[in-house]
């Protein structure tokens, strides 16, 4: 449980920093990776985490690999 918990706040932690620096609101961001304004917020905020597929076109939007929201 620890790893999920983890792995919940680098990703919320790394949306929220690239969201806010690209100027994206969480809107805008669901169109793009295909799922909701909430979910997006539930992400953020470490409630839960994004299928890998979000996870992927996420990574797209913001040119970075699925490593980069993975990894410390």
């Amino acid at each position: 449980m620890e790893i999920i918990a983890e792995n919940k706040k680098i990703i919320a932690k790394r949306l929220r920093i690239l969201r806010a620096e690209l100027n994206i609101s969480q809107g805008d961001l669901a169109k793009k990776a295909r799922t909701t304004q909430r979910a997006i917020s539930d992400w953020e905020t470490a409630k839960s985490l994004p299928k890998l597929k979000a996870l992927i076109l996420i990574a797209a939007a913001f040119g970075k690999s699925v490593d980069f929201f993975l990894t410390k």
